[in-house]
């Protein structure tokens, strides 16, 4: 075992807050470094949960899922999600079904919408191209519309982007609607404009940092392109 590794496990058992290189280290953790991983981690969950005075006790949050579309550009063989146009009665939901199946969840006391998507399927399918033409939306204007509608509602917004121009009309729109920092939050992958995601926790915001397992590789063979994406990403810091 490489001393980083052996260091950072011992970190995690005597509950020191791990900074990110040591984070990024115990993701080598596998075999019994990764039990002796889980144990640490399963004792900071039980003192988390006793020191809120509910031990034992493990919350969790309704979600409503909401295909806006699924179509994409990407070719996962593996995925389930996406398909193609001639499967669906239409590239995108409508605003007005949007609000169908987030009512239909909130009925059945979902707490969070989560809206799921394909990667700008406009760039491959004629199909999205022509939909989005024909409302007066192009994807990213979808996008804001989608969050508009979270905003103003009920629910519990998490913007899952690394685009500036989304952060900022998130922001913006938490300001009109009222929101406080702790109604919404900001749902980041792991590397990508790490300083982004320090940037949004110093003004007080909730960030959820993502670190999937096998994901960066997995989308650099899908799509070699995000390895420009990534660079330029971490190229900027302000």
């Amino acid at each position: 075992m490489e001393n980083g590794l052996r260091r950072a496990l011992r970190r995690a058992r005597e509950g020191v807050a791990l900074d990110a290189v040591e984070a990024e280290i115990l993701l080598s953790a596998r075999g019994d470094a990764l039990a002796d991983l889980c144990a640490s981690a399963a004792r900071v969950r039980d003192q988390g949960l006793a020191d809120a005075g509910r031990p034992g006790v493990i919350t969790y949050s309704k979600k409503v899922f909401i295909p806006l579309t699924r179509l994409c550009r990407d070719r996962c063989h593996y995925c389930t999600f996406a398909t193609t146009p001639n499967r669906l009665p239409a590239a995108f939901l409508s605003p007005d079904e949007v609000l169908e199946i987030a009512a239909q969840g909130a009925a059945l006391g979902c707490k969070e919408a989560l809206f799921t998507l394909g990667d700008h399927p406009e760039e491959r399918w004629p199909a999205a191209r022509e939909w989005l033409d024909a409302h007066g939306y192009d994807s990213t204007l979808a996008y804001v519309r989608a969050m508009k509608t979270l905003f103003f509602g009920r629910g519990h917004p998490m913007i899952g982007s690394h685009d500036p121009r989304m952060i900022d009309v998130a922001q913006s729109l938490a300001r009109r609607t009222g929101r406080d920092l702790n109604e919404f939050e900001f749902q980041l992958l792991y590397g990508i404009r790490p300083y982004e995601a320090e940037r949004l926790r110093a003004l007080g915001h909730a960030v959820r940092v993502y670190v999937p397992y096998g994901y960066f590789m997995r989308r650099l063979a899908e799509r070699p392109a995000n390895l420009a994406f990534f660079v330029r990403a971490n190229a900027s810091r302000d």
